[in-house]
């Protein structure tokens, strides 16, 4: 009996509590595997554990709400947020504000949003930041500015299929507006590869 007994606890039937790092790794695979939901649910237990990062956890839950379609989960997450998040986290806090202003077609809003903080650098930011600022130009009526914003993210692109599917999105934003009636003259001055989207 005590030879069976040391058998299981040397195999131990109950599962370990996960670890941060677990945790990290389940809710990368689920956005991997586009369960964006599963993620922000995920996440949001993430910020409600002892010593994490509770405001980075809640907008990364937010983003997920966004990316499930569920705007209002994630207004009610970022209502959970600290009111001096902004000041904390400005650069992912403007990011998502501004992706959900595009997900609810404001894109005046979203431009507004972005307009709170610098151009970002870092590639994983610029892209994101550049992305928003097209989609949110474009929904502003102002095609000419989405056009080259859009041109601007393909500096922070590293790979072909991220640039093909970039592009694809410009185009089909370029046909939207032109069947809603926005102008797509070329401005003055324009360099060539503006004017090449735009004619």
């Amino acid at each position: 009996v005590l030879a069976v007994a040391a058998t299981l606890v040397g195999c131990s039937l109950i599962n370990p509590a996960p670890t941060p790092v677990d945790r990290q790794e389940q809710v990368a695979r689920l956005v991997r595997d586009g369960r964006h939901a599963d993620a922000a649910r995920l996440y949001a237990e993430m910020a409600a554990a002892p010593g994490a990062d509770r405001d980075y956890l809640l907008l990364q839950s937010a983003d997920q709400w966004i990316a499930a379609d569920n705007l209002s989960d994630a207004h009610t997450t970022l209502g959970r947020l600290a009111p001096d998040v902004r000041a904390r986290l400005p650069v992912l806090y403007a990011l998502v504000s501004g992706e959900l202003a595009v997900a609810e077609k404001d894109g005046a809003r979203a431009i507004r949003e972005l307009d709170q903080i610098p151009v970002p650098t870092q590639a994983d930011e610029a892209a994101p930041y550049w992305w928003i600022r097209g989609k949110g130009a474009f929904l502003a009526g102002h095609p000419v500015e989405g056009v080259r914003s859009f041109i601007e993210r393909e500096r922070s692109l590293s790979d072909p299929a991220s640039l093909r599917a970039s592009r694809q999105d410009l185009y089909n934003w370029l046909r939207t507006a032109a069947e809603h009636g926005n102008s797509l003259q070329v401005p003055p001055r324009s360099d060539s590869i503006v004017a090449g989207w735009l004619e």
